[in-house]
């Protein structure tokens, strides 16, 4: 169902229409220049580049080979792989480390080093760019600017912040915010008369706000519920059985303000290499934590907002996420159990 309602083209697109309008003034131009397309999770970054590049080189966009390139630093054997059409490379970055800088200057200057003879630029689009390391930050600002007439750039992150301010400054800012429950609501229902489903009001208003006002998760939640025949039930227990990392955070949460807690860190423990396996995405996993801490009365609020942020920086620098997304939870409990 999420493929079948996936928007065309930048018309069709029902949020952001700032940022769409901008894109389509991109495409009649053949100078753009370098862009940093910013938002949260599953706000659309992906979506509305892919729609950019096929308005204005064509559906051979979509055409995508895999392609891989193998590097051996310090006799390290690494497999690259990347995406390439026509016209435009794609580029995920992942957890390399110390050899983002290495990645950069192997791959990315041996693209910009050449002319796109069907196009006046190679585009390339680097997706979790905020993961490259300062020293590949800066290896990608000397490739900006040696290679400005061969290449263009566009950076996909979840926050501007991430990145060094002379590599930012060389790039212009698409913000892309999260849909509203408006917006999500509005969609659904034309999913909705489109399939002629009969579902309650009140159930479609309550799934952009379950599903974090992420288009995507919503239209899956609403296709596990016609899928189950639960259209009608009480919408909470049927999202705590399609989201089970949702439920295992509510029991966390109500595990940690329980004086006995302490005795069951080990099943705490358990639970959360639980949670990263049904998510793998340790971020969103202490963002649902903080959450849920904060819609309780905690005395010292300020504190655990320090630990949540120190613990975040940890979560982001370093590997192994199990060992700090319980670090966060014993920190929390501790100053939790501290205030009462």
């Amino acid at each position: 169902m999420l493929d079948k309602y996936r928007p065309l083209s930048l018309s069709e697109v029902d949020h952001n229409h700032k940022v769409s309008s901008q894109l389509l003034q991109f495409c009649k131009t053949s100078n753009i220049p370098h862009m940093i397309v910013y938002g949260p999770q599953q706000s659309g970054k992906k979506t509305f580049i892919k729609l950019f590049l096929k308005e204005k080189y064509g559906n051979s966009v979509t055409n995508l080979r895999k392609c891989f390139i193998e590097i051996t630093p310090n006799n390290t054997k690494i497999l690259f792989e990347y995406f390439s059409s026509k016209y435009h490379f794609y580029i995920k970055m992942k957890d390399y480390n110390v050899y983002d800088r290495i990645i950069i200057q192997t791959l990315i200057k041996d693209i910009s080093k050449t002319k796109n003879i069907l196009c006046d630029h190679h585009i390339i689009v680097i997706d979790n760019a905020e993961k490259l390391n300062t020293d590949a930050q800066q290896s990608l600002l000397r490739t900006m600017e040696k290679h400005m007439n061969n290449c263009r750039f566009i950076l996909l992150v979840d926050s501007e912040y991430n990145l060094i301010e002379p590599l930012s400054s060389r790039c212009m800012y698409l913000r892309l915010r999260q849909p509203s429950n408006y917006e999500i609501n509005k969609i659904l229902q034309k999913i909705i008369k489109n399939e002629n489903i009969t579902i309650k009001n009140e159930n479609i208003e309550k799934i952009p706000s379950l599903c974090d006002n992420k288009i995507s998760m919503s239209i899956n939640f609403l296709e596990f519920l016609i899928f189950r025949n639960l259209l009608n039930k009480n919408i909470q227990e049927c999202y705590y059985e399609y989201d089970k990392t949702q439920k295992a955070i509510v029991e966390l949460i109500d595990m940690l303000y329980k004086k006995n807690t302490i005795n069951n860190f080990e099943a705490v423990n358990e639970l959360l290499n639980d949670v990263i396996i049904y998510s793998t995405d340790p971020y969103n996993i202490m963002k649902r934590l903080f959450q849920g801490i904060l819609k309780n009365k905690n005395k010292n609020i300020c504190e655990l907002v320090f630990i949540s942020d120190e613990s975040y920086n940890n979560l982001t620098y370093h590997n192994k996420p199990i060992y700090h997304l319980m670090d966060y939870y014993v920190k929390c409990y501790e100053c939790i159990h501290r205030s009462t």
